[in-house]
């Protein structure tokens, strides 16, 4: 792009790129594929749009269903890792708003994201077609129990800390595929960033880097309520019960709020965000 000719909108976001990509050098990510691949998928499509502004800075931020969108290094480096080739196919296990399989589509053949909150699947694959992105499929469900019908898969991104890849998981890797997963550190909150080779002498585990990422938890929340007084009313007939409520204050008429106040500091009772789901789902 000719930044001296182009529209104030388009030099500002060219030269928020430049230097997006520039930091990302200076940290050490260098595969050109991936560069290139960031420098195409425009992040601001994929942060909430009181975030718009933060969308080229290298940090982490909120988005929908109380998930969080990691920093852009970490995206890198755990793509970076994973060694994509234009001809693989690559699972991703934490769909979240789509940003990183947004990624993976401009490397790989083909790419499956599966992600356990249906408000997040939906709205991700509708980012996907409007980009165009005709090789990236979304599942709505669990990706630490995934069944067979998949298939196998060269690379697979787990966004997220486990305790233990689940055999499930591994079962989807091809020989000489590659996992890359979070794994919990030493009570510091930050993760380390583990690599798994299937080589023929069976997996093949290193440590590539460590990060702060959130950790998986198993099952499906298929409904999702923004509307307090939609979510009052299932609750109250019991057809649906919270699993839990972020706000400035515990909300009192809807039982079981628990408050995460200080994943959204200063927040006020009139903007929150609740996750609900049908009565008898397993609290996450």
């Amino acid at each position: 792009m000719d930044i001296e000719h182009a529209s104030p909108s388009a030099a500002s976001r060219a030269q928020a790129t430049m230097q997006f990509l520039l930091r990302l050098r200076e940290r050490g990510i260098a595969q050109t594929g991936v560069l290139r691949a960031l420098e195409t998928i425009p992040r601001e499509d994929f942060v909430p749009h009181r975030h718009t502004d933060l969308a080229w800075r290298d940090m982490a931020l909120p988005i929908a269903c109380g998930q969080t969108m990691p920093e852009p290094y970490l995206v890198a480096r755990m793509v970076e890792a994973l060694g994509v080739q234009p001809g693989h196919r690559v699972l991703e296990i934490g769909t979240g708003n789509g940003y990183s399989a947004a990624i993976l589509s401009r490397l790989a053949r083909d790419v499956v994201t599966v992600e356990r909150f249906r408000t997040l699947a939906s709205a991700a694959a509708i980012r996907f077609t409007a980009l165009g992105l005709e090789n990236v499929r979304v599942i709505f469900a669990d990706g630490l129990a995934l069944d067979g019908e998949i298939g196998l898969f060269d690379r697979i991104l787990v966004q997220g800390v486990v305790a233990n890849l689940p055999a499930s998981l591994l079962a989807r890797l091809a020989e000489g595929g590659v996992v890359v997963f979070g794994e919990a550190g030493e009570g510091t909150g930050v993760a380390s960033i583990m690599r798994l080779v299937h080589g023929s002498g069976g997996l093949m585990r290193e440590r590539i880097s460590s990060g702060r990422l959130q950790a998986l938890i198993a099952g499906e929340v298929p409904f999702i309520f923004e509307n307090v007084i939609t979510a009052s009313s299932l609750v109250k007939s019991g057809r649906a019960r919270v699993l839990m409520v972020t706000g400035s204050k515990p909300i009192e008429h809807l039982p079981g709020a628990m408050v995460f106040d200080s994943m959204f500091p200063g927040l006020g009772i009139q903007t929150w965000h609740g996750i609900f789901a049908p009565a008898g789902t397993p609290r996450p």
